[in-house]
């Protein structure tokens, strides 16, 4: 999987030269990682029945910065025989190449066993800028 375009990189091509911006992604996931996901693709829950879930986001203005939230939960599958792992993050992902948009880090980890089912509600899953 290609590295991550971050966002001011793509905002400063946009606004600042003529350099080319990424395509707009016409859908997104949201992926789970037992651990810091690095530049996005580090830590990725390993388990049988893990899948990366689709995501919609709705942008609201906060004031001083603007923010995008998932405006429904996201339920991942129950978690395989013999899981054992704690989700500490998750990525908001390209949802056809797979690219890692976004990192973000759960306020408290959630540990995952054996028909676990890890959903994430509507408004948790932030994403913020200027």
């Amino acid at each position: 999987m290609p590295a991550s375009k971050h966002g001011s990189e793509q905002y400063i091509k946009q606004f600042f030269t003529t350099g080319a911006v990424a395509a707009r992604p016409t859908s997104w996931t949201l992926a789970l990682h037992a651990g810091n996901p690095g530049t996005g693709d580090a830590n990725e829950v390993v388990d049988d029945n893990y899948a990366r879930q689709a995501v919609t986001f709705a942008a609201s203005d906060q004031g001083s910065y603007w923010e995008g939230a998932n405006v429904a939960d996201v339920a991942f599958p129950a978690a395989s025989v013999g899981a054992d792992y704690t989700v500490t993050h998750f990525t908001v992902r390209d949802g056809v190449s797979g690219e890692c948009l976004g990192i973000g880090a759960l306020p408290v980890p959630i540990p995952v066993v054996e028909g676990g089912v890890i959903t994430i509600p509507a408004g948790m899953a932030k994403v913020r800028g200027i």
